[in-house]
């Protein structure tokens, strides 16, 4: 058996024997024979297949269903509420969207 896999089962039978003290000097051997450094390791970042476009050029409510994650019927539930692309954009400023979180927090990233 590797030494560690030695220290880790002798580790657990000081721990099962209440014999804490001894346990701790077991796991810091553990540690120090450990090849890996402490530092935590970095996190690769994951990009959904829903990636969300910055997209400058939305003129008028209809021009809102090129915005990924956004349909046509949501398009149609904007323009039943709004007038407008301002009024729009005013609404998402003062938090007065009647709208799925996810589709108020998406408007808001881009139009804001």
């Amino acid at each position: 058996m590797e030494e560690k896999i030695k220290l880790k089962l002798e580790y657990k039978k000081l721990i099962r024997n209440g014999k804490k003290a001894e346990a701790q000097k077991i796991l810091k051997k553990i540690w120090a024979s450990s090849e890996k450094s402490i530092k935590p390791k970095k996190k690769e970042v994951i990009i959904e297949a829903k990636e969300i476009k910055k997209v400058s050029n939305i003129i008028s409510l209809s021009d809102l269903s090129n915005i990924n994650g956004i349909g046509k019927k949501t398009v149609k539930d904007i323009k039943l509420m709004f007038a407008n692309i301002d009024s729009l954009k005013v609404a998402l400023r003062d938090d007065k969207v009647a709208l799925r979180d996810d589709v108020v927090s998406l408007l808001k990233s881009i139009l804001i």
